[in-house]
């Protein structure tokens, strides 16, 4: 409800509400501009998102003067912010109708006289600010006992959103920001506040045309006046730490006073984030807060940022407030010097950099408490040795683990009560490109009209047909089918928001409506950013004709969004995939059903998909892309183990061969042949040779780019495979598989904060499911080597899912791992006749038995050959001999001798399994194999061996041994745990984020 209005300002005429001795309109300076920023963000709101925005206005209960607080789709408030001073909400401005930032004020903070009077003079101080880069404050009130203020509603997301998204960022945009926020504060310095919370959360950020950024400071409700003395009034409790561990300056947890170089070090540590993808300190509240006060900075994690940029790093993060650049001005002066040199080539100094500060530093004099607490940090060398051995200040053990702990509850409080503001649903995609390129499309899936329902399938071809002629164009971004089936008709989603999640600019949907003979088609090329139709056509014609359709659609895309098209790209987009109609209709229903087998895992699908085909290229030998197809669905049912027979991989070989034949320089044929060889022969070399081939007519295709980083990563090409997968992410932005296999790469390479960036977008894409469940309890897993919440999260699966297949298997080895016997047991006998499959990326199905040799051995019960452990060994060995090819068995045969007893057979098998896919030839597999041969050794009694295997694994890519804590809790290590190499080789392994 309103608060009720006592009187009227004699100056302005405004109300002013019962409970305040002054006017809030004449208290804000520049409150004439209100005007102005509200027509602003008045004109930056479209016609059905204020008719949208008024109705759930209309239905809320809270009402704060003329500003009502939004309503979500839940009926609850729309709130934007929480934390220790109040709630920030999204709320709606019913006179000017145009949305706003709210924030209401928790009474302990105003709840006695010179509370209030603090908050007042500082909410007055703040919003004296007006500056781009700050989200300005224009109201100040009191409705009923409490106090709000409203504040400027900003677009875009949050920098921490954006880094989230999109991983590191260029080097030149992330100065671009840093110097705006930069700008920002040098209007904040000049109320004489502090913002004492500069973070990627607290930063909004709008991309533009051209590469341009818009950044604002946004939430100043840590703000703190500074007196002309220096000294300080707040709302805080003196001496109480406020802001977030860490990006707060060292001074900050010190307790003693700051000033606007606080907010200069929390910007320096905003801008290695933006750079790097992270913090330079993490860790617990009390580590960080150690680290930012003495520890060294982590320069290494530098090697890709430029020379002069690690300067300005070095500068900002100075520990000692004196040593940095003094002033916001200071910092936009030295980016501007940091940018030339960077583009010149040339190096800078931090002596350099420190002389652009205006500011004399006597203004800001060196106390004798800094001087003793504070020195420069060391240089590159000897960094980590003097993070542990050389402590700036020695304090008794008692006092420094009483600090730690009190440290740790204070850290962790302020840490739980901190405001987090949510991406918008505008958020910038996170693609590897940061800008939206003019030349980007997605071609949406076509709505089937027709009245046959079963003919969506007819539908997408002709969708996927006009997207694969458009992916052939080399200055075309062409989104790939599998991102943009989620849109399929009908979806609610408006034009702007699809291309903003997909990253492009431009959209083309369409209809098919099939009548006997005849086809109707209809489609519309749309600008995602304006949802302006730029062209739009209707074909009528016979079902014959529909080739060229699909070619003239292309075609008129193409030349509408300015893309030239080579002699050879123009005789590609008119090309004809066959000439037999009914050969077409079962080869799009053949491919559908192999495309989307995994997806709904229906193996069942592969041998009807193969059914459809067979009758296409019967009815059409010369159909090249329906053998192409055919072959795929061959290799999946070899490689994936359905049926993995030598009859079988015939027939694959059959069909890519004769797509060959028929047109040896087919992209979709060398493709073809690409996942043949990585499949069903392992030949990496042959395969990067046929895929790069491919690439030369499809350079843009993900579906290249996805397997050519898949080949890649075999060969120990880390950097090509990385490069080439993030390409395809960039183009297949909303592909589970692609992101499950860029993931897996960064893990790989132990770049586990990229890694944990793509989960988080799988988190978004597929939310509140087992899957994301099981990610996030996987990576929980590798951070504390506490298989527990995994174990719970694949407990609650159906029955028909935990108990069967990869699942059970994975169930039975973590509860090996957590020591739990009985449940292992009891996982084994739930299905006794079913193999266990070990491993991850590379996955080996062996006899149940084996859990059994595997259990008992950890018990320390001893197995030997007898009885059901002889025979579930020999089966095994039975595979091995029947499948000579796949050396994971052999290595796995190798382990369970060992296990048993067998030390010469198991040493023999491991050593052989090792010789036959080393690393160098594999280096996925091969790093399991000689994972597998350290375990051999480990359990035959030959520590010596097992620790130099290990000291190459710890070191290895796609190793087994990437977690540190799970390394150290792995129960297959025990033989060897309480050797004293352990703990060092243990040191040597990066710990997991």
């Amino acid at each position: 409800m309103k608060a009720e209005v006592t009187s009227t300002c004699q100056t302005c005429g405004a109300r002013v509400p019962a409970g305040l001795d002054f006017c809030p309109v004449c208290a804000l300076v520049g409150a004439g501009d209100q005007n102005s920023a509200r027509a602003d963000a008045l004109n930056s709101t479209s016609d059905s998102e204020l008719n949208s925005e008024k109705t759930e206005a209309a239905s809320t209960v809270r009402r704060f003067e003329n500003y009502e607080v939004m309503l979500g789709q839940e009926g609850k408030p729309i709130e934007l912010g929480r934390g220790a001073m109040g709630i920030t909400y999204k709320a709606f401005d019913v006179d000017l109708h145009f949305p706003v930032t709210l924030k209401v004020i928790s009474e302990k903070y105003v709840g006695d006289e010179s509370a209030r009077l603090r908050f007042l003079r500082e909410a007055r101080a703040a919003a004296k600010v007006r500056h781009p880069n700050v989200a300005s404050v224009f109201h100040l009130g009191r409705s009923g006992g409490e106090y709000f203020y409203a504040m400027e509603f900003v677009e875009g997301e949050t920098l921490e959103s954006l880094i989230k998204r999109s991983g590191r960022l260029e080097v030149k945009l992330a100065l671009e920001i840093t110097s705006q926020v930069a700008a920002g504060l040098d209007a904040v310095q000049e109320q004489k506040l502090v913002h004492r919370d500069i973070k990627p959360s607290n930063i909004m950020v709008r991309l533009k045309d051209e590469g341009r950024v818009t950044a604002k400071i946004i939430d100043l409700g840590l703000a703190k006046g500074v007196s002309e003395s220096g000294s300080q009034s707040g709302i805080s409790t003196p001496g109480a730490f406020a802001g977030t561990p860490e990006f707060a300056s060292p001074e900050q947890f010190g307790g003693v006073g700051v000033d606007i170089r606080s907010d200069l070090y929390s910007l320096g540590v905003t801008l290695w984030e933006m750079l790097i993808g992270q913090a330079p300190f993490r860790g617990a509240p009390s580590e960080v807060m150690y680290q930012h006060q003495h520890g060294p900075l982590p320069i290494d994690q530098l090697k890709r940022v430029p020379g002069p940029v690690v300067a300005l790093l070095e500068v900002l993060l100075q520990i000692d407030p004196a040593e940095r650049i003094q002033s916001p001005a200071d910092i936009c002066n030295a980016i501007q010097l940091v940018t030339a040199a960077v583009e010149a080539g040339r190096s800078v100094s931090p002596e350099e950099l420190k002389a652009t500060s205006r500011v004399q530093l006597a203004g800001f004099q060196k106390t004798g408490k800094f001087a003793k607490r504070f020195r420069r940090r060391q240089g590159y060398v000897g960094q980590v040795k003097a993070l542990f051995t050389t402590p700036r200040v020695r304090y008794p053990a008692w006092l420094l683990l009483a600090l730690l702990i009190a440290g740790a509850v204070i850290l962790t409080l302020n840490a739980f009560f901190g405001v987090r503001h949510p991406a918008t649903e505008s958020s910038i995609t996170p693609s590897a490109a940061l800008t939206v390129l003019e030349k980007s499309i997605a071609v949406l899936p076509f709505e089937s009209l027709s009245d046959n329902k079963g003919d969506t399938y007819f539908a997408d071809g002709v969708q996927d047909e006009i997207l694969s002629k458009l992916a052939r164009l080399s200055q075309l971004k062409v989104i790939s089918r599998t991102s943009v089936m989620a849109y399929r008709p009908p979806n609610n989603q408006n034009v702007r928001s699809i291309g903003t999640s997909l990253g492009v600019a431009h959209l083309v949907e369409g209809t098919v409506q099939r009548d006997g003979g005849r086809v109707r088609i209809t489609t519309e090329l749309i600008d995602a950013r304006t949802d302006e139709t730029l062209w739009s056509e209707s074909y009528q014609r016979d079902l014959t004709d529909i080739f060229a359709i699909q070619s003239e659609i292309a075609e008129a895309v193409a030349l509408k969004l300015s893309t030239r098209l080579s002699p050879e790209e123009q005789k590609n987009i008119g090309q004809r995939p066959t000439t037999n109609l009914e050969a077409y209709d079962l080869y799009l229903q053949g491919k559908e059903l192999v495309a989307n087998w995994r997806f709904v895992y229906q193996p069942e699908n592969l041998s009807k998909g193969i059914t459809l085909l067979d009758e296409a290229t019967g009815k059409d030998p010369k159909f090249t892309l329906a053998y192409c197809v055919l072959a795929r669905a061959h290799d999946d049912l070899y490689h994936y183990w359905i049926d993995k027979t030598p009859e079988r991989r015939a027939l694959a070989d059959a069909a890519v061969n004769e797509a060959l034949r028929l047109e040896p320089e087919s992209p979709e044929a060398h493709l073809a042949m690409a996942y043949h060889l990585y499949e069903s022969y392992r030949n990496y070399e042959r395969a990067s040779v046929q895929v790069e081939l491919a690439q030369k007519v499809f350079p843009n295709s993900p579906e290249a780019l996805s397997l050519a980083g898949r080949i890649y990563r075999r060969l120990g090409r880390w950097d090509d495979s990385t490069k080439a997968l993030e390409k395809a992410y960039s183009l297949d932005p909303r592909n589970p598989d692609t992101m499950y296999n860029l993931v897996f790469s960064y893990e790989a390479q132990r770049r586990y904060r990229e890694a944990e960036q793509i989960n988080h977008r799988l988190d978004e894409i597929k939310p509140d499911t087992g899957d994301s469940k099981i990610r996030k309890a996987t990576a929980d897993c590798l951070r504390t080597g506490d298989p527990t919440t995994l174990r719970a999260a694949m407990d609650q699966l159906p029955p028909s899912i935990k108990d069967h297949g990869p699942i059970a298997s994975k169930r039975f080895f973590l509860a090996l791992y957590a020591r739990d016997w009985p449940a292992a047991k009891q996982i084994l006998d739930a299905d006794p006749g079913e193999d266990l499959i070990v491993g991850d990326q590379v996955q080996v199905r062996i006899p149940r038995g084996c859990g059994e040799i595997s259990l008992a051995a950890l018990q320390g019960k001893h197995p030997t050959m007898e009885n059901e452990f002889a025979a579930a060994r020999d089966q095994l060995a039975q595979r091995v001999e029947a499948h000579p090819d796949d050396v994971e068995l052999l290595g796995v045969l190798g382990e369970m001798d060992a296990l048993l007893g067998r030390k010469q057979e198991a040493i023999e098998e491991a050593t052989r399994a090792v010789e036959l896919r080393p690393i160098s030839q594999d280096a996925m597999e091969g790093p399991w194999i000689l994972a597998e041969l350290a375990t051999v050794y480990a359990w035959t009694n030959e520590p010596d061996q097992a620790f130099r295997e290990l000291a190459i694994l710890a070191k290895t890519p796609a190793s087994p041994v990437k977690s540190r804590a799970c390394f150290e809790l792995d129960p297959f290590w025990d033989p060897i745990r309480n050797d004293p190499r352990f703990e060092q080789l243990a040191e040597q392994i990066l710990a997991y984020p």
